[in-house]
């Protein structure tokens, strides 16, 4: 402000328009604000960068992408993103892409591990349900029961609510 000051006083033509000047100050000061990308516009531009270098794998989710950094509020780290192309290289180098192929393994590990949880609940049951639904067995007896064998005490608490309706 003080060369502008400086100025006014040399010359009439920065006297006059001196609101004009300082307002072209001012927009040139501003950095150009930062818009968020399409998941379209991550994906082609990773599949262009991947282009350029030979032996990367450019099959990155522009949906993953952008919702990854939208819950972030774009930042990364403590500071506001400021390019996003910037970004997509990183993630393109660092193999996001590379990382789908171990999510499928990991999920499919997961369903897997799932269906053994369901049908050995599925085995339990079948293999129980009559012993413990049979009236002339005791609270006492019961007890030992799940004592005895813990990992079925769900199905008789399950099962048998009216003996057992203030333990869960």
């Amino acid at each position: 402000m003080k060369k502008l000051d400086r100025l006014t006083e040399a010359s009439p033509a920065v006297r006059e328009n001196r609101e004009k000047i300082n307002e072209i100050i001012k927009i040139l000061g501003k950095r150009g604000s930062f818009t968020p990308p399409d998941p379209k516009q991550v994906e082609d531009y990773a599949r262009f960068y991947a282009t350029q270098k030979p032996g990367i794998n450019s099959n990155i989710d522009g949906e993953k992408f952008c919702d990854s950094y939208a819950k972030k509020g774009w930042m990364i780290g403590k500071s506001k993103m400021r390019d996003w192309k910037a970004a997509v290289r990183l993630c393109v180098r660092d193999g996001w892409a590379q990382r789908i192929p171990s999510d499928i393994a990991r999920d499919t590990k997961k369903l897997r591990d799932k269906a053994y949880a369901d049908a050995q609940e599925q085995r339990i049951r079948e293999d129980f349900t009559g012993r413990i639904l049979n009236k002339n067995i005791t609270k006492a007896q019961l007890d030992k029961f799940c004592r005895d064998r813990p990992d079925v005490a769900w199905l008789v608490f399950e099962l048998r609510p009216d003996i057992y309706e203030n333990a869960k």
